[in-house]
């Protein structure tokens, strides 16, 4: 079984408020898996069958009116079937939107729905040109969970979703319950 989560987090806050990003209907970590403290938000994104070289986003999500100057970017990738490239890299973008709805005021052409992101008009790498990078995962030969802080950022707007890009070589997950 994956567990597949990304969470970004207030970096200054004591109890930070924290955006957690799964499929939460089918999300149970082990405890070597945890990265959440106390109940986060949560926001669906789906990592299903994310091949090499295809991106994902997540839901459009809030920040809050009132939000943290920076959050850390901590993520939890699982392999399922085969090893990852060691030192290719799984990469995560923000596209930060200053409107609340799902199609609205977003860069990089994301729809801010849970599902596959194909980018610009003609290519992938038209729309993540137009995203904010938040770090990168560079990844081990490894099936077992990967952990890594692998960012802070400082959001410019009070929405946006989540963009991940798999470049590993491998497919991320081939089950849903991630």
């Amino acid at each position: 079984m994956a567990t597949n989560q990304i969470l970004v987090k207030d970096a200054a806050a004591a109890t930070p408020k924290q955006i957690s990003f799964a499929t939460h209907a089918t999300y149970a970590p082990t405890t070597n898996q945890v990265i959440e403290i106390g109940t986060p938000t949560a926001v669906e994104m789906s990592l299903l069958n994310l091949l090499n070289g295809a991106a994902v986003q997540s839901a459009k999500f809030d920040f809050g009116a009132v939000r943290a100057a920076l959050y850390v970017v901590t993520v939890c990738i699982e392999y399922q079937i085969t090893d990852p490239t060691t030192g290719t890299f799984v990469k995560f973008y923000l596209a930060a939107s200053g409107q609340s709805g799902a199609g609205v005021g977003n860069p990089g052409y994301a729809s801010g729905a849970d599902g596959a992101y194909i980018g610009g008009p003609a290519t992938l790498a038209e729309g993540i040109d137009q995203l904010s990078p938040l770090g990168s995962l560079k990844v081990s030969a490894d099936q077992e969970f990967q952990i890594a802080d692998i960012g802070v950022f400082s959001p410019v707007h009070r929405h946006g979703s989540l963009i991940v890009k798999n470049e590993t070589g491998q497919t991320i997950c081939d089950t849903d319950i991630i």
